[in-house]
Parts: structure tokens; C-alpha cells; sequence
């Protein structure tokens, strides 16, 4: 349950900071169009927005290599581990490492597939 509230927060983030972006956007045509469209609308296509967003995120983050290959998302060793990941790299154990990251990774993908949605 952890893993997928993770997961679902890395995915929202990004989509998230553009929210305001958007809405500020909305709020400029709106003033642009005569104040034309109404708070609920504004709303309505924020959350729209957002739940695209979100679906196309968990999508892309969902594929081979999404969190793996993505330096924005990809999960590396925690820095609690650095020394455990140095001492084992200098003892020819990096392979296992880099393995183990992928395996964190995998993980993540599949989990980003059972990302629902945020409304």
C-alpha cells in the first residue's frame, strides 16, 4: 500500500506543479473570453486535466525502463546504503548491485500499473 501511495505521489507530482500553470492559464482565457466560464467549469477541467495527466504518467512510467531509463523517477540506492553500494562495488559485487537497483525499478513499473485514478 506504501509502495503504491509512492509511486502515485511521484507519478502526481510533476502533474501537480502544473496544475496552478493550468489554472492560471484558465483563469487568463477566462478573463480573455469575459469571465465567460464559471468556477465549477474551471474546476471540472482542472480535475480533467489532472486526470489525464495522471493516466498518461502512470502509462508512460508503467512501460520497460519507465522508472528504470527516466533519471527523473528512476529509484536509486538510499543514501543510508551508499556504503554498503561502495563496499560491495569494490569488491566486484557491482554487477548484483545494478541488478538489484533494476529489480527496485521493475518494481515500480509494475506498481505504476495499478496506479488508479486521483478522482
Amino acid at each position: 500500500m506504501i509502495k503504491r501511495i509512492i509511486v502515485l505521489l511521484m507519478l502526481v507530482a510533476p502533474v501537480t506543479m502544473q496544475a496552478q500553470k493550468i489554472k492560471d492559464i484558465l483563469n487568463s482565457a477566462n478573463n480573455a473570453l469575459g469571465g465567460g466560464l464559471s468556477n465549477d467549469e474551471i474546476v471540472k477541467g482542472l480535475k480533467e486535466a489532472l486526470s489525464i495527466g495522471s493516466k498518461n504518467s502512470a502509462d508512460k512510467a508503467s512501460k520497460q525502463d519507465g522508472f528504470y531509463r527516466n533519471t527523473l523517477i528512476k529509484i536509486l540506492m538510499p543514501p543510508e546504503a551508499k556504503q554498503m553500494d561502495a563496499t560491495l562495488r569494490k569488491i566486484v559485487a557491482g554487477k548484483q548491485v545494478d541488478q538489484f537497483v533494476m529489480q527496485l525499478n521493475r518494481a515500480a513499473e509494475d506498481a505504476a500499473k495499478k496506479a488508479g485514478p486521483i478522482f
